[in-house]
């Protein structure tokens, strides 16, 4: 999960094995459907429980309490309580705090060039936003993404036209090959741990 509402709220959906994943579908709904709600209720849809564990990555951010809404809950509890009302198995893999954009941007920069520690990466064609906002979004001076604004022609809000989807991935892809991840990111000269499977 990406939980920016505007231009949509992101919702990447991939499978896995080993060392290889696949992005299957993007649930990205535009306004007036960029809500929590209308996208887990779209997730329900296309993918009713049938017994197998979803694991839930994202914005460790959005573990944060919330004013709007009772003590206790937050951006992940309520998606919690929307599958354990409608009968998934989840586990929830978020981080304390998200990694360095830059540092992940480079590191993901090198799976998708090299390939490296066996890992292997692939996009659905239908995910058409996930695939723009690789193609499309930017570097920053400083390294990380630049976040281009654009406004809603209808709405007329300001939004981030790019990055939301990659974002999404970010937390997961950095959390399921951490041990990648984690050998990366280590100061030169470091033990390489092997990549777990």
């Amino acid at each position: 999960f990406d939980e920016n509402v505007n231009p949509y709220l992101t919702l990447n959906i991939h499978q896995a094995e080993d060392l290889a994943t696949w992005q299957i579908d993007e649930i990205c709904l535009e306004d007036p459907r960029n809500s929590l709600g209308e996208t887990l209720k779209e997730f329900k849809e296309r993918y009713p429980p049938v017994g197998t564990t979803i694991y839930i990555y994202g914005d460790a951010t959005s573990k944060k309490a919330d004013a709007k809404l009772e003590k206790g809950k937050n951006f992940f509890t309520l998606i919690e309580n929307f599958f354990e009302t409608n009968g998934y198995i989840y586990t929830r893999r978020v981080p304390s705090s998200n990694p360095n954009v830059e540092t992940r941007i480079n590191w993901l920069n090198e799976v998708f060039d090299k390939g490296i520690d066996g890992i292997s990466i692939e996009i659905g064609d239908t995910c058409t936003k996930t695939v723009n906002d690789y193609q499309y979004c930017k570097t920053a001076s400083d390294g990380t993404k630049h976040k281009e604004k654009t406004k809603h022609p209808v709405t007329k809000v300001v939004y981030e036209k790019y990055g939301h989807t990659t974002d999404a991935n970010d937390y997961f892809y950095t959390y399921f090959y951490a041990t990648s991840f984690a050998n990366f990111t280590a100061p030169k000269g470091d033990f390489r741990r092997t990549v777990q499977k």
